[in-house]
């Protein structure tokens, strides 16, 4: 148990709520080496004072194939003319021509980066067509040229295995050399460790995935094509280990992302001097990174529900890697992978959807097809056939991820537990997901993110927040994300209190909101309570503490009961005691649209009713934006209304103020 080193009496005074709370999380002798860290930091600054061009670096001289390549995915050696591969050749061969013409699809626009105003360039953003800096990656970044996740997705060159897909398809020479082009025009345009390229480990490992992956599925490539990979990967992992999260930072998904890019590094190099200390240095610190970001029941610290994919592909594929290298796959790794493809699975619908509770951006570790995003069925099925599990993935699947990475399906298992109703409960990150049929209800009763402690992130202040999709649409919707950067006053919307399905006070946020990734620790959730009746209901009761910094000693609880068959009935309640007068503001957002009829009733598309008890005078309808891809902004409909000063009182308890709202949901038909 990790001690609140600030509670009570004892503060830190030159010390900000941010790193009051970094230090609680990860202790002391941790949050002391943050001055050795920013040392080092310094001296590696130093020492790039001189660029190196990335053309006169040569680091490693060996031509031939590494032992990795044509073991690691399951396509870059099957048949390709096998049904399942055959059917996809048309729309990957399409896919290759477009990425040849360098036409990408990133951040919600379609970026022609040959014309005005990328003229070619892969630094230069394509919104405000400035150029980023060549500067080093271990000074501060500064508000640099326009949102960092243009250049971050597209130097991660994931399109790179599309060519050695159309490679395996066609044998056309013209598809490794498209590899090698954009892999040297990339390289070529800031020094070695200059420039946006080489800025975060999280980065660099994602572009190690890529090129390895490549290397896989060309590895009957004849020429130099190898000794350039072989080249680009060493250089790729040399930078990565120095840049590698801190021990000294509270640390997320970029350090597991960074220990497996180290893991293909060392795997990859199999002939190099260094590849053993890249495999092991990356084995240590994942086992580490597992124990310190994984709650017990398998949900990483992050906050966010589509992030739990983004780590489970980094794991999966570093698996498949050491399998291929016939290497054994420690105990503590095949465990965790377990653990978090099992809460995924908790998360999912019958047909493999998450809600986008939490931040997301659209982040894969390799792209071997055009699944969405928020549809997690072929990370699902690659985890069953890597570790063997079951009634975990949806019983079918239309995409080529799973496919390629993986092999085919074993048609001997089941998949019960994924087409039937379930209630999971993740009791530890307070997830809750209650499946009835086509009709699906998220709950997030956990902390905000990042640990035990909070602190945001890529959580929302979303706790006691309720989630509704009926056959995947938002009957009432998470609002998503939509950018990181791009619009701060939008994004903190878009992760504040108001903007979710859940109550605030006096018009305050649930938690404080630091920085784009911090949301400060004011928010602990309350005991979570689950009951079972019938054959189908469920009752829960949850709450938080999050007000209790407004000094009116408040008390807030949620009563959710879910029940029927179809149709489906939702009823929700907000309790709040006070001592003093307070207002009590409330929302539920939907994709639908929301027509009043009057007398507190709304209807959601026509079909579904929405009834409010005692506020018939109170609501307000209104259009809402809201997100489920990053870049793309959607209207919906949002509902508000308030709980005054003037009623409610408590007759119970005269000392007491009780405010109380009440609402229910019909669900009808599918």
């Amino acid at each position: 148990m990790q001690r609140r080193l600030w509670s009570g009496n004892w503060k830190i005074p030159f010390l900000s709520d941010f790193r009051r709370m970094e230090l609680a999380l990860i202790g002391p002798w941790r949050f002391a080496g943050k001055v050795p860290s920013y040392l080092l930091r310094n001296f590696r600054n130093w020492q790039a004072r001189k660029p190196k061009s990335w053309s006169n670096t040569l680091l490693c001289d060996d031509p031939f194939p590494s032992f990795l390549a044509g073991k690691w995915f399951y396509g870059s050696s099957a048949d390709i003319d096998c049904p399942e591969l055959g059917a996809m050749r048309d729309g990957l061969l399409q896919k290759a021509e477009r990425y040849a013409e360098q036409i990408f699809y990133v951040n919600g626009h379609e970026v022609h980066l040959a014309d005005p105003p990328c003229n070619g360039r892969w630094d230069v953003d394509p919104i405000t067509g400035l150029r980023w800096p060549q500067t080093s990656p271990y000074e501060p970044m500064g508000d640099g040229a326009g949102d960092v996740r243009f250049p971050w997705e597209l130097d991660r060159i994931q399109h790179i295995l599309v060519f050695g897909q159309a490679w395996r398809y066609t044998k056309d020479p013209r598809w490794p050399q498209s590899i090698i082009d954009h892999i040297e025009r990339l390289m070529n345009e800031a020094p070695y460790e200059r420039g946006i390229h080489w800025r975060d480990g999280l980065q660099l490992a994602v572009r190690i995935f890529s090129l390895a992956g490549a290397a896989d599925l060309c590895h009957d490539v004849p020429g130099n094509f190898h000794g350039i990979i072989n080249n680009a990967v060493l250089g790729h992992a040399l930078s990565l280990r120095r840049q590698i999260s801190p021990h000294s930072s509270a640390t997320n998904n970029h350090s597991i992302g960074e220990a497996c890019g180290l893991i293909i590094a060392g795997l990859f190099l199999n002939r190099h001097s260094v590849a053993a200390a890249f495999l092991r240095g990356g084995l240590r610190r994942l086992e580490v990174e597992l124990k310190r970001q994984l709650y017990a029941d398998g949900t990483p610290y992050e906050g966010s529900v589509p992030y739990i994919r983004f780590e489970l592909d980094f794991l999966l594929l570093s698996i498949l890697a050491l399998k291929g290298m016939n290497c054994d796959v420690p105990g503590w790794f095949i465990r965790a992978s377990h653990d978090v493809t099992a809460s995924l699975s908790a998360m999912a619908d019958s047909r493999g959807r998450i809600p986008p509770i939490g931040d997301g951006d659209d982040a894969r570790v390799v792209r071997l097809d055009d699944e969405p995003y928020l549809a997690v069925n072929e990370t699902l099925h690659l985890a069953e056939r890597t570790l063997k599990t079951v009634d975990l993935a949806p019983a079918d699947t239309s995409f080529g991820f799973a496919l390629w990475a993986g092999g085919p399906p074993d048609q001997k298992q089941h998949y019960s537990r994924m087409s039937g109703d379930i209630t999971a409960h993740l009791p530890d990150s307070g997830l809750i997901h209650i499946r009835r049929g086509v009709l699906d209800v998220w709950l997030d009763c956990g902390p905000t993110g990042l640990g035990p402690f909070g602190f945001g992130g890529h959580g929302h202040n979303d706790t006691t927040a309720i989630v509704v999709h009926l056959n995947g649409k938002g009957l009432l919707h998470d609002p998503g994300w939509y950018t990181y950067q791009g619009d701060t006053a939008l994004r903190n919307r878009l992760r504040g209190t108001s903007a979710h399905n859940t109550i605030s006070i006096d018009g305050a946020e649930q938690a404080r909101l630091g920085g784009l990734y911090e949301i400060i620790d004011d928010c602990k959730p309350t005991p979570v309570r689950i009951r079972y009746f019938d054959r189908e209901g469920v009752a829960i009761v949850c709450g938080h503490t999050g007000f209790d910094r407004l000094g009116k000693n408040v008390c807030y609880r949620r009563f959710i009961i879910v029940n029927g068959t179809g149709p489906w009935i939702i009823q929700v309640a907000d309790v709040v005691r006070s001592s003093s007068e307070i207002e009590v503001q409330g929302h539920v957002g939907s994709d639908f649209e929301i027509e009043r009829e009057g007398d507190g009733r709304m209807y959601l598309g026509g079909a579904h009713i929405l009834e409010f008890r005692g506020m018939e005078k109170d609501l307000q309808v209104e259009r809402i934006p809201y997100s489920k891809e990053t870049g793309v902004l959607l209207t919906g409909f949002g509902i508000n209304w308030a709980v005054g000063r003037k009623n409610h009182i408590n007759e119970m308890c005269k000392r007491k103020w009780c405010y109380i709202s009440r609402w229910r949901l019909t669900v009808n038909g599918e």
